[in-house]
C-alpha cells in the first residue's frame, strides 16, 4: 500500500462523503490507496450516512471528540501506506492531486530533505487559498497584533507581500497547512505523531517545526491543486464569530506551542497577553460571562 489518505468528520457527512468521492473520481492509484475516516465523535447520522456511501471503507468510531491531533494519531495507527496523507472533511479533489504528490516526493526525498509536502490550495473561484506559512514565534505574534490594531486606527492595510511564489515549480515552507499534509508513515512516527496536548490548532506548526529539527524540510508543490472549501469542516455556529470555546482553545494551544516552542521569548509573551487580557473583557462580540470565562482559562494555561 503507498498511500493512506486520512479525513477526520466531525458533524460534516456530506462534506465528507463529496470529499471521498471526489478522490476516487480523481485518483488513478486503483489499490495503491485507502481512505480511512475517524467519526470524532459526532453523536449525529455521520456514521450512518457514510458507511452506507462506502460500506467497505476503513471508519473508525472514536465516541468522543479527540479533537484534532488525537484523530489523526488514532488513523495513523490503522494506516497500511507507506505515505500519510492528512486531509479536512472540506477538501474536493480536481486533479490526480495523490498520486502526483506520490510521485513528486519519491522523485525529490533526498534531493530536498523532504518532510511534510502539501499543494497548492484554491477556492472554488480558483483563487489561491492560505497552503501554510512561518513558524508562529512570539516576536512575529506581537508585531501582528500592532499592525492589526495600527491598520484599524489609520485606516490602511499593512499587510506584507506574500513571500511564496505559486509559479514555481516547488518551494520550501516552514509549514503545510494541516488541511494537506503528505509525508512518510515512518518520519511522522518518528517525530512523534501530533502532540496530544493540542485539542485542535497549532498542532500541524509544532509536528512540522520538530520535523524540521530532524533535519528535513517541509515544501509546497504547485504542480497540482485541491479546492478547499476553508473553514467549511469548522462553521462557527455562532453568527459569524467563532465560538467562546474555539477561542478558548485556540489561546490555550497558543500558549501551549510557545511554552514549548519559543521558551526564550516566553515570558515576553505572557506580560504582553495580560494586557490583552483587560480589552478582552470588553469584547463586545460575547457575553461578560463569557469574556469572564475566556480570560480566566486563558491564564490559566500559562
Amino acid at each position: 500500500m503507498k498511500v493512506s489518505v486520512i479525513i477526520i468528520n466531525y458533524k460534516t457527512p456530506q462534506l465528507t462523503i463529496a470529499c471521498i468521492n471526489s478522490i476516487y473520481e480523481n485518483t488513478t492509484f486503483d489499490k495503491e490507496f485507502e481512505i480511512i475516516v475517524v467519526d470524532n465523535g459526532s453523536h449525529d447520522d455521520s456514521i450512518e450516512l457514510i458507511s452506507r456511501e462506502y460500506p467497505s471503507l476503513k471508519l473508525v468510531d472514536s465516541k468522543i471528540n479527540l479533537g484534532f491531533g488525537k484523530a489523526n494519531n488514532l488513523a495513523a495507527k490503522y494506516a497500511k501506506g507507506d505515505f500519510l496523507f492528512f486531509i479536512n472533511s472540506d477538501m474536493i479533489f480536481i486533479d490526480d492531486s495523490i498520486r502526483k504528490l506520490y510521485d513528486f516526493y519519491i522523485e525529490n526525498e533526498s534531493k530536498l530533505q523532504l518532510g511534510v509536502l502539501g499543494c497548492k490550495l484554491e477556492d472554488q473561484l480558483g483563487n489561491i487559498n492560505n497552503s501554510g506559512g512561518g513558524f508562529p514565534l512570539v516576536n512575529h505574534d506581537i508585531r501582528e497584533i500592532y499592525i492589526a490594531v495600527a491598520e484599524r486606527f489609520l485606516k490602511r492595510n499593512f499587510a506584507p507581500r506574500d513571500p511564496y511564489d505559486f509559479n514555481r515549480a516547488f518551494f520550501e515552507i516552514d509549514y503545510v497547512i494541516g488541511a494537506d499534509m503528505f509525508l512518510r508513515k515512518q518520519l511522522f512516527e518518528r517525530a512523534g505523531g501530533f502532540d496530544d496536548h493540542y485539542f485542535m490548532y497549532y498542532e500541524e506548526s509544532d509536528l512540522q517545526m520538530g520535523i524540521r529539527k530532524l533535519g528535513f524540510k517541509n515544501y509546497i508543490f504547485t504542480g497540482t491543486s485541491i479546492i478547499h472549501l476553508e473553514g467549511a469542516s469548522s462553521k462557527s455556529e455562532d453568527n459569524g464569530r467563532i465560538s467562546n470555546f474555539k477561542r478558548i482553545t485556540l489561546a490555550e494551544s497558543r500558549n501551549y506551542y510557545f511554552k514549548k516552542n519559543d521558551r526564550n521569548h516566553y515570558t515576553k509573551h505572557i506580560i504582553f497577553d495580560m494586557v490583552l487580557n483587560v480589552t478582552r473583557l470588553f469584547n463586545r462580540k460575547y457575553s461578560i460571562r463569557e469574556n469572564i470565562k475566556f480570560v480566566k482559562q486563558n491564564i490559566k494555561s500559562y
